[in-house]
């Protein structure tokens, strides 16, 4: 186990915050297109039920038979719900909510990992090699994930959580090294 000079801490340090508060932010962000597109796709499903019920279904309730307004009201929500059928498929609701399923527990993952490494970082208050070594596991899954990242990403979305991750975890709350000693500062070039 080797410990770094201040220099090669402190870059690390600030790398290392970077990286813990964007796989927060991207938690947050593929949970709310996660939760966002399951609204939708429930929604779909329950319009092509209802629409779909026919004879036996809410199509079967007498509202529908009794006056020409419901026979053509019926014929609309019926012909609304094929259309969704249809649709539905070519929008692939279900392989979106697949993908970012996916990406939010690996960002979920990667958010523990950061977090576990960074309050290490505040325990030992030093980085080693060896939490490098962690790091660059870390950051290696990172870009794994980014091939299935959006990629036109809601800016306005994304803000809002970057807001979020500010206020969760604010700068002054990560490790950084302390000032170097007088043979650190010696010893470095500058």
């Amino acid at each position: 186990m080797a410990a770094m000079s201040w220099k090669e801490a402190l870059a690390n340090a600030n790398v290392v915050a970077n990286e813990y508060r964007t796989s927060v932010l991207n938690k947050l962000y593929y949970g709310y297109r996660l939760k966002d597109y399951s609204r939708r796709n429930k929604i779909f499903e329950i319009c092509i039920a209802v629409g779909t019920g026919g004879a036996t279904g809410v199509g079967g309730f007498a509202l529908w038979k009794s006056t020409p307004a419901g026979t053509v009201a019926w014929a609309i929500i019926s012909g609304a719900a094929v259309i969704l059928s249809t649709v539905k498929p070519i929008l692939a609701l279900s392989k979106e909510i697949e993908r970012y399923s996916k990406l939010y527990g690996e960002y979920a993952r990667l958010e523990e990992g950061y977090r576990a490494l960074e309050d290490g970082l505040k325990t030992a208050d030093r980085m080693m090699t060896e939490d490098v070594e962690v790091y660059k596991k870390l950051r290696a899954r990172s870009a794994e994930l980014a091939d299935l990242d959006d990629t036109n990403p809601d800016e306005a979305v994304v803000d809002r959580f970057r807001q979020e991750v500010a206020r969760r975890i604010p700068a002054s709350s990560l490790w950084a090294p302390g000032s170097p000693s007088k043979e650190e500062h010696d010893a470095e070039p500058d």
